[in-house]
């Protein structure tokens, strides 16, 4: 039998002592690279599971961090290896998205064409089974596992309570009916608009839910109705209900699968050896100077990441960041330098934000549209690409969406945090001399006077039509058109295309075939752009984390999303920002 362990093959760490130079004096050489691939026909074991960020993080000792865009390149490399006989995606929780969900759903339909494929699922959520059912050819639960197919619900939380016993306010203001992203922080319950637009986004969720799965186990769309109603199921009474092929344990299927082939079950198929460090380099590093980076000059498509909630600035490259964040500065140097770089030839830009800051939303719309005036720019939408997400994304050559993804939420927000209460409660008072009739608007220790109001409504209702404007003119749609889709209201990728707002629906993939055949070049090659640092190079500028008191935080449901809007609110009083307070599972 020749399974192979994996969770590492040849490679071994020796950490000599706390110093970290002390690694390269006495651990050095006991790291090598791993040992080759089997060159005998074999099984391919690919893990879904967990976190799973979309590019690379920065690489520990120069080895690769796992990442769904890695993950797929793999899967494709698999689909195309002749020694690989049979590919099998172990699926357990993945913590992502429905879009990504999609993106990793069709990866391995494609894996499906050229060679078997098996999924064995262990307890399988919605999404987990979804992605697995729409693609899979053979699927398979454990015994003791369940298939948890229930349907999908929206969760809205909200926290106006919370803020009220601690003595906070959120005096906030909308241009938009829809515009609802601060609901969760000034009301108890879903307004009608809200609940109107929810309503629609579920129901275009669930109809591409039902369809994949239809299409995927060969069911009619009323029998999985009728399944999802009936759900969750036990491993046997999910055979029995035709929603997979069989029952089989992990242990059982992996072991047929290493005994079947000579090259065995392999689980860490296309893992690159570590690159080896220069310790000069690290010198250099840590002396704050980098390494000289090598021009590369062969043609390609950029791929440049927007992750995370919009600001203005610049990016700081922390290594343990709370949340991912897109600083505007940081990223138009980025857009700059791939219209002037000559062998980038296409450029696609992937969007997962709930946006954020307006000002550096339209900063980096105008580095867009420059950027699409000289080389075709195509943005692919991720989970969410709304508000500000949006807003970004209207400025490039062709817009793409999944039919999954929350897109639109044309509108905008101001405001501010007023902490009134709390002062008063803990004893904090504040006197303030002023020069100017509105010199004290932004004070946290007062909400807005009506005179206040007027001034910022005036504000927020100027940045909503230069909003519209700058669709219209991405877009080339009448701002009338756009109006009538906007007012802040979310829509799915399904019906943003039938509103104009995206050109197709379609995922990362569909993004990049699309941008080579903009530049009528099939086979150019596709790269992260710029290339993610690796560890040495983050750690050498900045070594800072988050407090125990942001990491626990974190966990406490829609803390996070209220924490990042106040955040916003602190630092500029308005926002292209969308309601993602939302969770769909």
């Amino acid at each position: 039998m020749n399974l192979i362990n994996y969770s590492h093959t040849g490679s071994r760490i020796a950490l000599c002592g706390a110093a970290l130079f002390l690694f390269i004096s006495c651990g050095w050489g006991e790291f090598s690279a791993r040992d080759a691939a089997p060159k005998a026909p074999m099984a391919v074991l690919f893990e879904i599971d967990g976190p799973l960020p979309q590019f690379a993080q920065p690489a520990l000792f120069g080895v690769d961090t796992p990442s769904q865009f890695q993950l797929e390149k793999k899967i494709k490399r698999a689909s195309n290896d002749i020694l690989v006989q049979e590919i099998v995606f172990h699926i357990g929780a993945p913590q992502i998205g429905w879009t990504r969900a999609l993106e990793l759903s069709n990866a391995i339909a494609r894996a499906a064409k050229r060679k078997p494929v098996t999924c064995l699922v262990t307890s399988a959520d919605n999404q987990a089974y979804w992605m697995a059912a729409r693609s899979c050819p053979t699927l398979l639960v454990a015994p003791a596992g369940d298939i948890a197919l229930v349907g999908l619900a929206a969760e809205n939380i909200f926290v106006k309570d919370l803020l009220d016993n601690i003595g906070i306010a959120i005096d906030v203001l909308a241009a938009g009916r829809y515009k609802n992203a601060a609901e969760s922080l000034t009301r108890t319950d879903m307004s009608e608009a809200s609940r109107e637009t929810t309503t629609a986004l579920l129901d275009s969720l669930h109809a591409t839910f039902v369809s994949g799965i239809s299409q995927g186990r060969k069911l009619p769309r009323e029998q999985i109705d009728a399944l999802i109603d009936n759900g969750p199921y036990t491993a046997d009474d999910a055979h029995k209900a035709q929603l997979v092929d069989g029952v089989k344990s992990v242990g059982t299927l992996f072991t047929a699968l290493s005994q079947k082939y000579e090259g065995g079950l392999v689980a860490d198929y296309g893992k690159e050896a570590p690159k080896p460090i220069e310790v000069g380099d690290l010198f250099k590093l840590f002396s704050g100077k980098r390494p000289e980076a090598t021009q590369d000059t062969k043609p390609k498509i950029a791929l440049i990441s927007l992750i995370g909630t919009i600001k203005s600035g610049r990016e700081t490259d922390a290594i343990f960041a709370a949340e991912d964040s897109v600083y505007d500065l940081s990223l138009i140097e980025t857009l700059a330098k791939a219209a002037e770089d000559k062998s980038v030839k296409a450029v696609v830009l992937r969007i997962d934000s709930p946006g954020g800051s307006a000002l550096a939303s339209d900063n980096i719309w105008e580095a867009v549209q420059a950027l699409a005036a000289v080389k075709p720019v195509v943005a692919s939408m991720g989970d969410v690409a709304a508000s500000g997400g949006y807003y970004i994304a209207s400025a490039a050559t062709e817009v793409i969406a999944a039919p999954t993804t929350i897109t639109g939420s044309i509108g905008v927000i101001g405001g501010k945090v007023v902490v009134q209460k709390a002062a008063e409660k803990w004893g904090v008072k504040s006197e303030r001399i002023a020069r100017g009739r509105n010199a004290g608007m932004l004070s946290p220790f007062e909400p807005f006077s009506e005179a206040d109001r007027e001034l910022l409504t005036r504000h927020i209702q100027h940045t909503y039509e230069l909003f519209v404007a700058r669709v219209s003119t991405g877009r080339d749609l009448p701002a009338e058109d756009v109006h009538a889709h906007a007012e802040g209201r979310v829509w799915s990728g399904a019906d943003a295309l039938k509103h104009k707002l995206v050109n197709a629906t379609g995922t990362l993939e569909t993004s990049i075939q699309r941008a080579r055949k903009l530049i009528h070049d099939e086979r150019i090659p596709v790269e992260l752009y710029p290339q993610p640092r690796n560890f040495f190079e983050v750690i050498a500028e900045q070594l800072n984390a988050p407090t125990d008191e942001a990491r626990l935080l974190s966990q406490l449901p829609g803390a996070q999303d209220a924490t990042v809007l106040g955040q916003l609110l602190l630092r500029e009083s308005v926002l292209a920002v969308s309601p993602h307070f939302l969770r769909i599972r």
